[in-house]
């Protein structure tokens, strides 16, 4: 049953939703990165003048 799971998914391309070989562990580690970065440009944005304020 796994087998057609994967070999469905893999026929309909990007539409297939989540990928067969998707790894949670390594996307919960992924998104804090993004997530941390995000938070570092907004403050080099401040830093820099990038948002000029009132």
């Amino acid at each position: 049953m796994q087998g057609n799971r994967v070999a469905a998914r893999l026929r309909q391309g990007s539409r297939g939703g989540r990928p067969p070989g998707f790894d949670k562990d390594r996307h919960k580690e992924r998104n804090t990165v993004e997530r941390a970065i995000g938070k570092l440009k907004q403050c080099r944005a401040v830093a820099t003048r990038y948002d000029k304020r009132g």
